[in-house]
């Protein structure tokens, strides 16, 4: 088998490798700025490191981070030629950040998840995606993520408070933030409660377009500790199976919603914070001794999971100023419909920010499974393309908060509050109209409510005036798009065709003539060839 080729080979490959990462150390790699802001969409890996049984039977890594690059990783594919010489292929890629087997679950949080928290608090839509091959550490992930982030999330309570100033507001009260968890699975076009006895949920969309899931339980919690065990609750009820690689493959979509809702502000949407952890996908030579019921499950999980792919890039290429219209197919899972408001850009009226790990093995016999996930997830990380510049100037319109300078920006608030507002309070930072459009909802309706005689329902609907913008916007963009896309030219000669045979079929009164002498005429004229 080639598994015992390999390891009979160790010696060779191991040698191989570790050349090849002597040769990468002594290249000084040129790394390209990289934009440590938050992002609508990043792209991280993690290599897990090898686990002590691993080692004992001298198993050796074929996966490794650059050392001189931290934006990207080699794999090492330890195969044959065709007179049984053992060679490694080498092939890199690239992410927005790469995790190695030396950086624990703290590192990974404080360096990729940290900052979604604070915008969630102020009523953003924070999601975490963690994706991988079965047995290759993204639920161990994902847990450690949760981990933190419940303790997080409690703690920077008051550094929001004090950033918003919301202590300063009439309704401000001794708790300002209202943390609620629910969690629950997706298995297929099927979802269940995990805290309410796996009850059936379903995923709609209200009148306003807007995602909603009925029946869904939610639950207050008042410490961090209250939290974590909601959701340790949630993962002991996650439906799991044994595979060839996993004794506990999941087998569905984990999801753990964490909904927050400031009481000071009520007018503000809730910020929601969603922790996925997809479900481990297989390859074929996987799943073939797996059962009917198996067969199904792996086939619903690869079909969601290529959806996911399809429209995580398609939203990031939507953002790049191409001058095509990009279809993002977000309908076509039950996961990817939930989280509309993440690829649905023409009808989101808040920013949001999507955070996805790919989680690889570097086991040597793993090889195989982890470029599989390695050739899912970093095409997702798209290059912006040639000649593309973000912060160049666009031509001002008075209707595209995208075009708008400082001084527009201005124009733009006395002009739709009628003065009401004043500018130096909502811009103290003279913000440009992408900047305005990115302040999360209760931080524009805090800035709003410092000028007087401004309401919290007043500053809400001034909220919605300048999204109401932003989504005419696009969706006139949109239009312009599809207009430009050439129509595929219709062959007029074949309708004008049959027309006319229509006519003759008529005027030789086949339509009136009994079944056969009709079935006679008509095999007597289609004897007689064109027409």
């Amino acid at each position: 088998m080639l598994e015992d080729k390999i390891m009979q080979n160790a010696d060779f490959f191991i040698k191989a490798i570790s050349e090849h990462n002597e040769r990468m150390n002594k290249i000084k790699t040129i790394n390209k700025s990289q934009n440590n802001g938050l992002k609508d969409i990043s792209i991280y890996l993690r290599i897990r490191p090898l686990m002590p049984p691993e080692i004992e039977q001298n198993f050796f890594e074929t996966c490794l981070p650059d050392k001189n690059n931290p934006y990207k990783a080699y794999i090492y594919e330890p195969t044959f030629r065709f007179d049984d010489k053992p060679i490694i292929k080498t092939q890199s890629f690239d992410f927005d950040y790469v995790f190695g087997p030396n950086d624990n679950n703290k590192s990974v949080y404080d360096h990729s998840i940290q900052t979604i928290v604070e915008v969630s608090l102020a009523g953003a839509l924070g999601v975490v995606l963690c994706y991988g091959q079965t047995g290759s550490g993204k639920t161990y992930t994902i847990t450690g993520i949760e981990e933190y982030l419940a303790i997080d999330l409690f703690n920077r309570m008051d550094k929001v408070i004090n950033d918003m100033n919301l202590r300063s507001l009439e309704s401000f009260n001794d708790r300002p933030f209202e943390i609620k968890v629910s969690f629950f699975e997706i298995l297929g076009n099927q979802c269940y409660d995990l805290l309410n006895n796996k009850e059936e949920i379903f995923i709609m969309e209200d009148k306003f377009r807007n995602m909603t899931i009925k029946g869904l339980q939610e639950y207050d919690c008042l410490t961090s500790e209250e939290l974590l065990n909601y959701i340790d609750i949630g993962f002991s009820y996650r439906k799991t199976h044994a595979t060839l690689k996993n004794d506990t493959s999941s087998r569905s979509h984990a999801i753990c919603q964490i909904r927050i809702h400031n009481t000071v502000i009520n007018q503000a949407n809730d910020g929601i914070i969603y922790l996925v952890d997809l479900a481990g996908s297989e390859r074929h030579a996987d799943s073939k001794f797996h059962d009917k019921e198996r067969l199904k499950e792996t086939k619903d999980i690869n079909s969601s999971l290529l959806t996911l792919k399809e429209c995580i890039r398609a939203r990031t290429l939507s953002t790049l100023g191409l001058q095509q219209h990009i279809h993002i197919p977000f309908r076509n899972s039950k996961l990817t419909t939930l989280l509309k408001e993440t690829f649905d850009i023409e009808s989101c009226t808040r920013p949001c920010t999507t955070i996805f790990i790919a989680n690889v093995s570097p086991h040597c016999l793993d090889y195989s499974h982890t470029l599989n996930t390695l050739r899912y997830s970093s095409p997702l990380k798209v290059s912006q393309k040639t000649g593309y510049d973000p912060l160049k100037k666009r031509t001002y319109n008075p209707k595209d908060p995208s075009t708008w300078e400082y001084k527009h920006v201005i124009q733009w608030i006395e002009k739709a509050s009628n003065g009401a507002i004043n500018p130096e309070f909502l811009v103290p930072n003279n913000e440009n109209g992408i900047q305005l459009s990115n302040i999360p909802e209760m931080e524009f309706i805090r800035r709003c409510l410092l000028s007087k005689g401004i309401t919290e329902k007043r500053a809400k609907l001034f909220y919605l005036k300048l999204w109401g913008l932003i989504v005419d916007c696009r969706t006139k963009q949109r239009k312009v798009k599809l207009a430009s896309k050439p129509k595929p030219k219709h062959d007029f000669s074949q309708d004008e065709e049959m027309v006319r045979r229509y006519e003759l079929e008529k005027k030789l009164g086949i339509y009136d003539a009994p079944r056969e002498e009709a079935r006679k005429k008509l095999m007597e004229l289609d004897g007689k060839g064109p027409f």
